[in-house]
């Protein structure tokens, strides 16, 4: 029985050389999303999954990838493109003066209410919830783990 054609915009799947499975995808913003897996089913439910997030509007983040580089990439890509030249000019000063000397090596998957709580220098990670939490609204439902430090700010 021949496999059901995928439809526009899914993406595609295809079994490598090396036996493993390989299956892209294109972005909104332009960006093209490699996944390997050991299944075809496998690699299909991530690309799903990436493909939900892009829709969605939320940030799409890989395992590997740095603070650094995904502010860089937010710079070009949405302030750069979207606000006034004198907005971006502060915004990438802000970014590279501040941001990247602390956090810019560190994984996206990384950053933890904790780690941000001691970059900022607040007193209690309760201070940087009351100041930055309504840009997480999603991050009352998890009080308890970020109370501990243990909640991710941008997950994989």
């Amino acid at each position: 029985m021949p496999r059901p054609k995928r439809m526009n915009g899914d993406g595609s799947v295809r079994k490598r050389p090396d036996g493993r499975y390989e299956a892209r995808v294109l972005l909104h913003d332009g960006r093209r999303i490699s996944v390997y897996g050991k299944t075809a089913r496998e690699v299909t439910r991530e690309i799903r999954d990436i493909k939900s997030k892009d829709d969605a509007g939320q940030p799409i983040v890989r395992n590997e990838e740095k603070i650094g580089a995904f502010l860089e990439t937010w710079l070009q890509n949405e302030i750069k493109r979207r606000r006034r030249a004198k907005t971006y000019a502060s915004y990438a000063q802000m970014v590279r003066s501040h941001m990247l000397r602390e956090l810019g090596a560190v994984k996206l998957t990384e950053l933890t209410a904790k780690r941000v709580q001691v970059w900022l220098g607040h007193s209690s990670i309760q201070m940087t919830f009351d100041v930055y939490g309504h840009l997480f609204p999603n991050l009352e439902d998890d009080h308890a783990k970020l109370a501990a430090g243990e909640l991710a700010i941008i997950g994989a």
